[in-house]
Order: C-alpha cells, then sequence, then structure tokens
C-alpha cells in the first residue's frame, strides 16, 4: 500500500523545502474553507518548486471502505488535464518525424468527414486540433459521456462528419472531440494505440509510476477517491467512471497529486532556454512551444469569490492554457472536470513554481482554487524571485554603460555603442548630460539587475533613484544601441 497512514495529514513536507510552515498552514485553513464552501468530500492539494512535489496537503476523512484519508498517493480521475499529454505525444511524433503539424486530418485519419463549414475554409489540419482552432464545436457535456468509445463506434463518428461551430482557423473554440481524433491521428503514425504510446514515451521516462488510464491498471493497491455530487443537500455517489476508450486522450486519465507534480516540473524545466544537456523524453523546445499562445481567448473580467476583479487576457497553448498575469507574470494552466472529478494544475514557468489541486466531487472548482493558493503565495512574499536569463554579454554591456556614465571616455563610448547612438543624440550632448548627472547625485552605482532577455535589460541605480534601460544590438559582437536614463518619480506604477 502507497497511501499514508490512517488519520487526517495537515500537510506534508518534502526535500525541496522553499515554503515555511506558517504559509502552508495558511494554504491548509484555504483549502478547508474552500471544501466546507464547495461541498467537496476531500480536496488534495501540492506545490511544486526546485523540480518536484515540495509540500502537499489534504482535507477529507476516511472513504467508505478505506482507512487512508486521501494524500499525494490517492488517484483520481484528471479529465481534460490529460490533453497536455496528448499534445506533448503529438509533438514528440513531429520530432521524430512522423508527421507534421500542418498536415491536413484526413491523411493520417482517411475516413474522417468533417465538412468544410464554408466554401473558403482550409482544409483541417494537425494543429488547428492540437491548439482548438479546428472549429468544432464545444462539446463538454456530450463528450464526458463518451470516454469509454470503442473503436468501431469512433469510426461510424469519423464517418458521419460532424457541426463546425466556425471555419477552422478564425477562432478559438474548446474541442474535445478534437482531442479524440488527435489519438486516432497518433495511432496511425505510430502504429500503436495512442495510449499505449503516450505511457511507454511519456509516463515510463518520466517515471510516472501512477498514471494510468483504468484505475484498475496498477499493480499496487492505490486508494482511488469515489466520485460524488453534491444533489439536495447532501452527497450523492456517482456512477463507476467511464472506462479507457476512443475518447480517453482528451479526458481520460487518473492520477495523483505526486505524479501531476512531475509533469509540472518537467514542462516548467524547459525554461528559460540554454545551452546543456537536453534529455527528453520530449526536448525543452517542444515543450516550450506546447506553452505558446497559438489561439488568442476573448479578454475577460472575472469576479473571485473573495470579491477580486481579475483582467485576464489568456489563449490556449497546445494542451494548456497560457496567461500574462499582471502579479504573477507568465501562466501556465489547464484543469478538467467530469462527473465525480475536479482538478486542475497552474504553473509560474519563470519561477518554477505551481500549485496542483484534486478533488472528488462533480465537476469541482479547482481552477478557483488553484489561483486563490497562488494569489496567496504572492500576498505573503512566498513566491521564488524569477529565474534569470544567462546573458553575460547583457550584463556586462550594462556595467560599462555605468562605468561610462561616471567616467566619460569618447575611446570607450566609441568601441561600446553601436553606430545608430550618436545619430540619435550627439557625443557631446551625452557627455554632458552624464557629467550633470553625476555632479547632482554622486557617482552612479548598480543596485539591482533585471534581465528581460540576452539582448534587453534594466539595472535599477543609486537604490531606486533611477532606472537605466540597456538595449543590445544584433551584431555578432553586440553592442549597446540603445540606453535611457529614467527618474524613479517618472517610472510608471
Amino acid at each position: 500500500m502507497h497511501a499514508a497512514p490512517g488519520g487526517r495529514p495537515r500537510f506534508r513536507l518534502t526535500s525541496a523545502h522553499i515554503f515555511s510552515d506558517d504559509v502552508v498552514g495558511l494554504i491548509g485553513d484555504h483549502v478547508e474553507h474552500f471544501a466546507v464552501a464547495h461541498h467537496a468530500s476531500g480536496i488534495v492539494w501540492g506545490l511544486v518548486a526546485d523540480g518536484e512535489l515540495s509540500r502537499w496537503g489534504a482535507t477529507g476523512e476516511p472513504y467508505e471502505g478505506a482507512n487512508y484519508a486521501p494524500n499525494h498517493y490517492t488517484l483520481y480521475r484528471i479529465a481534460s488535464m490529460t490533453k497536455s499529454f496528448t499534445a506533448a505525444a503529438v509533438l514528440l511524433a513531429r520530432d521524430r518525424g512522423l508527421l507534421a503539424l500542418d498536415d491536413p486530418v484526413v491523411r493520417h485519419v482517411p475516413h474522417l468527414r468533417i465538412a468544410a463549414p464554408t466554401t473558403d475554409a482550409p482544409e483541417l489540419t494537425v494543429r488547428h486540433l492540437l491548439t482548438m482552432a479546428s472549429g468544432l464545436a464545444t462539446d463538454d457535456a456530450w463528450a464526458d459521456r463518451h470516454l469509454h468509445a470503442t473503436a468501431a463506434e469512433m469510426d461510424a463518428l469519423f464517418a458521419a462528419g460532424a457541426t463546425s461551430a466556425t471555419s477552422p482557423g478564425t477562432a478559438f473554440v474548446y474541442s474535445n472531440y478534437g482531442y479524440a481524433i488527435l489519438g486516432r491521428v497518433l495511432e496511425s503514425v505510430t502504429g500503436m494505440r495512442a495510449q499505449d504510446f503516450i505511457t511507454t514515451q511519456l509516463f515510463l521516462p518520466l517515471k510516472m509510476r501512477y498514471t494510468v488510464w483504468q484505475s484498475d491498471e496498477l499493480p499496487v493497491d492505490l486508494v482511488v477517491a469515489p466520485p460524488y455530487r453534491w444533489q439536495d443537500d447532501h452527497l450523492e455517489a456517482e456512477p463507476e467512471p467511464l472506462g479507457d476508450g476512443g475518447f480517453a486522450t482528451m479526458g481520460g486519465l487518473w492520477t495523483t497529486v505526486g505524479d501531476v507534480a512531475k509533469w509540472v516540473a518537467f514542462l516548467a524545466d524547459s525554461f528559460p532556454a540554454r545551452d546543456g544537456v537536453d534529455d527528453g523524453p520530449l526536448r525543452r523546445a517542444s515543450r516550450r512551444e506546447l506553452q505558446q499562445v497559438w489561439r488568442d481567448e476573448p479578454l475577460t473580467v472575472k469576479q473571485s469569490d473573495a470579491g477580486r476583479i481579475r483582467l485576464s487576457s489568456s489563449g490556449y497553448g497546445m494542451g494548456v492554457v497560457v496567461t500574462h498575469d499582471l502579479d504573477f507574470g507568465f501562466t501556465v494552466s489547464h484543469g478538467g472536470g467530469l462527473p465525480g472529478y475536479g482538478s486542475h494544475m497552474r504553473w509560474l514557468p519563470d519561477r518554477g513554481v505551481g500549485v496542483i489541486c484534486m478533488a472528488n466531487i462533480r465537476y469541482a472548482r479547482m481552477g478557483d482554487l488553484s489561483l486563490e493558493l497562488l494569489e496567496l503565495l504572492h500576498a505573503q512574499g512566498a513566491l521564488p524571485a524569477l529565474r534569470q536569463v544567462d546573458a553575460p554579454a547583457l550584463v556586462a554591456a550594462i556595467h560599462s554603460v555605468v562605468d561610462l556614465l561616471n567616467h566619460w571616455d569618447n575611446t570607450v563610448a566609441d568601441a561600446l555603442f553601436a553606430d545608430n547612438v550618436y545619430l540619435d543624440e550627439s557625443a557631446d550632448r551625452r557627455r554632458v548630460a552624464a557629467s550633470a548627472l553625476v555632479a547632482q547625485h554622486g557617482p552612479l552605482v548598480i543596485t539591482e539587475l533585471s534581465v528581460r532577455n540576452t539582448c534587453e535589460g534594466t539595472a535599477v541605480i543609486n537604490a531606486g533613484l533611477m532606472t537605466l534601460e540597456v538595449q543590445l544590438s544584433p551584431h555578432v559582437r553586440p553592442l549597446v544601441q540603445f540606453y535611457e536614463l529614467t527618474p524613479s518619480d517618472m517610472i510608471p506604477r
């Protein structure tokens, strides 16, 4: 038995100890309140940091017929979180030369009959399906009830055609059916069931031992969270979850918080782009490709249960949602919901931290909870610092600009600047401005340095008195093409 002994775990610590007991206690309290407010029989959560599950906790009593409360080994159905694995498998097949993303889908599924919604519609491609740009009708309620479809039933569905909501490539329309079709594409190009390809090529290399397509596939007696719904003011058992079938690649996986932590860490570790060992199973460039916006979604304004207004600009990547958040910056996520289950994973690649939440209540709002937990970490100052891009040439150039401003030397400036700098403002004017600045404020000293990329960065000067922005040119030996000092009282807040 891989579950923890009986009792009600508050939270647990693993080796990646970056979150204090006080912060984790606040998270535990918040999850407890959330579970009560949303009638969740049990919730398991985890914090990912430094490439592993850092902390986890749970709320909920031992399940009927079991002596174990939910924990990070409890098995949950994660529904549409499955899509990130399917997308990664398609990119892996692409990297091996088995398909191209712009292949027409009928090249790999020839009996698929999806009529173009308009006479000027483009041919449906693998990329359209991956990025939710297929135009196929949104189908959550319908698709959730067809996870167990047989191969023959899928063939009949493919041959019958489908209704499109819009033309391919024109708008974001969430389609589970599209990801079911991707499962057949994978089968066609790999010669094996998509589920088997994903298991052997992703789960096994990543040691995700408890991630399976059917809850009874595991060789050990893990606790399976039973599915519930809240109805007529009490918990009511849902029917037995549907089995592994033709729609599995859109939402069929069972897994644990511990295994999802490995997946989140694997995807987050692809940032930043860098030199060094790239040992897969999916190369870093493809993992980053998966986590880019490929189909934008309309701007939305939402209000949380706590009354907080959030303006969100997001888009769909490949099996994940990508958001640029004012508080957190670059954020990647995906949720999942089925009768009896709700789950969510959300991570900040630039900080190497993530949150995972799972519950066994019908369509549990774990996306709300994962966002609230990140907000709590942010409010407590507990989010790790941004990962710094390795940019030695830029850092050296920023220091050289500050040295030059302190002690102007035309010969040094000529070697440091690209040819446009003096065209924008003469050397004499720049020298006079630098001398006046030092005379007024004393020598300029870098007190903080931030790298945006290998050619752009900023430095805080004299403990916040001003900010220096520097941009390098695209030369093979980059030169400074732009620098600007901005007083702190002129910097937008």
